[in-house]
């Protein structure tokens, strides 16, 4: 990767983690927060698509510790939470199994329970483009060939994360994508490696080009940018 890769990833990271709001539990004990979750702005208030994963973290509120607890969900064919590798501060990664609402259960070494949260998963019903870094106008919704065409600056990077949505409401969740994009957009990528997760990274010269995307679940989008 680049050096403009590398500062528009970092750069990147440093944004989403500012944005992503935490939630107390059910008897005020932790903080529920939602990390990674494919999109700018991660919240319990938005639910979490089917077949989507979505890191939490917990922080303790007042002087309880965290020291020896653990997540699990209820039912587990709603929610399917497991812990992941951590920079520091214990992870769980969240699943979206089926459309339902499931509690997020924190125990301790006793097995005790020490707080929850409710967590709502849903089936999408469309996608959205979401601009995240660089200048870009839209959408523009209006073409009955795209689902969204955005007008950006030539010769300057711009990201987008796709994100599914119900009912024209996001919804968090990072998923697995078909993604067909023209050359030059493909020639203009800052990171590859993220295209398939409905992540694009990229600089054009002046022209229009596009980037389809298709879902597992059967959900297609297509986007046109200018680039001017």
């Amino acid at each position: 990767m680049n050096k403009l890769g590398l500062a528009l990833l970092a750069t990147l990271v440093t944004a989403t983690s500012a944005c992503d709001t935490s939630t107390a539990g059910a008897n005020d004990v932790l903080l529920f927060t939602p990390r990674d979750c494919g999109r700018i702005g991660c919240s319990f208030n938005l639910s979490i698509g089917t077949g989507g994963l979505v890191d939490v973290q917990i922080d303790p509120i007042g002087e309880t510790s965290t020291a020896g607890i653990t997540l699990f969900a209820d039912p587990d064919f709603v929610l399917d939470v497991v812990p992941v590798t951590d920079n520091g501060q214990p992870t769980w990664e969240m699943l979206g199994v089926s459309p339902g609402i499931a509690r997020l259960i924190a125990i301790d070494t006793d097995g005790i329970e020490v707080d929850f949260l409710e967590v709502v998963v849903q089936d999408a019903d469309g996608l959205e483009l979401l601009p995240v870094l660089g200048d870009a106008v839209g959408p523009d919704t209006s073409n009955p060939s795209y689902d969204q065409v955005w007008t950006i600056n030539a010769d300057q990077a711009v990201s987008f994360n796709l994100a599914q949505s119900i009912g024209g409401e996001t919804m968090m969740g990072r998923f697995v994508y078909t993604a067909t994009i023209d050359q030059e957009i493909s020639d203009g990528l800052i990171n590859t490696n993220d295209v398939s997760e409905g992540v694009l990274h990229f600089q054009v010269p002046v022209g229009q080009y596009q980037a389809t995307f298709a879902s597992t679940s059967g959900l297609t989008f297509d986007a046109l940018f200018d680039a001017q």
